[in-house]
């Protein structure tokens, strides 16, 4: 009766690891949201975080609006959010770091 108990425990490991492994194939790559802004009187446009969905980003963005710079207010341009690939995901694997 034990060797059954074990060939069920192994079964059922296997079929939940398969299933992880396939959920995990199953998912749509990895995409963040981001919004540049351009500060008033400069000319370069940089890029803000990122963010997980749209509605994070487009809180931030309008937050971004009133940037506080010092006591005196800055005026800042922004681009709406738009969608990206998330860049960990472009990055080569490395070995792991050892620590000293």
């Amino acid at each position: 009766m034990r060797g059954l108990w074990g060939i069920v425990a192994a079964v059922l490991a296997v079929l939940m690891g398969a299933g992880v492994l396939i959920g995990f194939a199953s998912r749509p790559p990895a995409r963040l949201w981001t919004f540049q802004y351009r500060v008033a009187g400069t000319d370069d446009w940089r890029d803000w975080r990122l963010y997980p969905n749209h509605n994070e980003c487009e809180q931030a963005r309008r937050y971004m609006k009133n940037l506080e710079d010092g006591q005196k207010r800055r005026l800042v341009e922004t681009h709406h959010c738009s969608e990206r690939e998330n860049p960990a995901l472009k990055e080569a694997p490395r070995p792991p770091s050892r620590r000293r």
